[in-house]
């Protein structure tokens, strides 16, 4: 099993650690070694410029911060050079059903989310750090 973070840009620091407090989401259990793939997500105010997925890492702890949140550290192991967009993302969904429901489900939440990926969703987001180790 993998998940999908999305955080906002200024949520990213520099350094191979990452920890964001999310909105607990019923069926995704985090576990230890956990695949983590994150999306940064657009700036309201600015348009889709520099939104995309940019991070590959595992979870190594969480933690409840409070009744409706959850404290998330992901270890970085990849980063791309350069991002996976929502434009990109949509035209993948043109012929793909399973990059279109990823698409819809990114697109159609603005906020911090946390989502469990089914293996065929892991395989399309995973693509692009293939190719930048190929």
């Amino acid at each position: 099993m993998a998940i999908v973070i999305k955080c906002n840009a200024t949520d990213l620091v520099p350094g191979d650690e990452l920890t964001l407090t999310l909105p607990k989401q019923r069926g995704v259990g985090l576990t230890q070694g956990l695949e983590a793939f994150v999306w940064i997500s657009e700036d309201p105010r600015e348009g889709p410029k520099g939104a995309g997925l940019e991070m590959l890492g595992e979870v190594t702890s969480w933690e409840p911060a409070d009744r409706k949140r959850t404290a998330v550290t992901i270890r970085v192991n990849q980063r791309l050079s350069s991002r996976l967009s929502m434009n990109a993302l949509a035209r993948m969904a043109r012929q793909s059903e399973v990059a279109m429901s990823l698409h819809r489900r990114i697109a159609g939440f603005r906020h911090r989310r946390i989502w469990g990926l089914l293996p065929a969703e892991r395989q399309v987001l995973h693509r692009p750090f293939e190719a930048f180790c190929a």
